[in-house]
């Protein structure tokens, strides 16, 4: 795999990359950015993950190695699996939490999941068939009918307690 600029198609150096980002964005803060990723590029090739063409250092293109794309596929394998571990501690979890806690926790823990779901799903529904997007979209709103269903019944539920006091 080959280093891109987020706006070009074709394969470029690094610093080339980093200043293509400098010249669209026209901030430090980006120039700091762009610095950060050549040292990682650094200590990619010193660690064996990739490796660079020759030619100037301002020219070279960076590829992934076997080791580099080895190490890419066991990260991603952590990030599936982390969900699952959070799972298993879930119930350890809520039995610690304090009760007034947990307020705070359910409408701000709903809202970041919201928000995960909407960005994750942006950032990746250009690489989605039409088809799997749609699916997703519809489990999706199945979900959330589920829950707005489950909410609702525990509103009723608390209205008819409030009721009959």
């Amino acid at each position: 795999m080959e280093a891109y600029a987020p706006i070009s198609p074709a394969p470029m150096g690094l610093r080339e990359a980093c200043s293509c980002t400098m010249c669209c964005t026209g901030s430090r803060s980006s120039r700091r950015m762009a610095m950060r990723y050549f040292r990682t590029s650094s200590g990619l090739i010193e660690a064996g993950k990739a490796k660079a063409s020759e030619g100037e250092k301002s020219q070279r293109v960076y590829s992934m190695t076997q080791k580099g794309a080895e190490h890419l596929k066991e990260a991603k394998e952590t990030g599936r699996t982390a969900g699952q571990r959070w799972s298993s501690m879930r119930r350890i979890f809520i039995e610690m939490m304090d009760a007034e806690d947990v307020g705070a926790f359910f409408i701000n823990g709903s809202k970041l999941q919201f928000d995960l779901a909407q960005e994750l799903l942006r950032s990746k529904m250009d690489r989605l068939s039409p088809r799997e997007a749609e699916y997703i979209m519809k489990d999706y709103a199945l979900i959330l009918e589920r829950q707005l269903s489950w909410a609702d019944e525990v509103l009723k539920g608390m209205q008819k307690e409030k009721e009959k006091k």
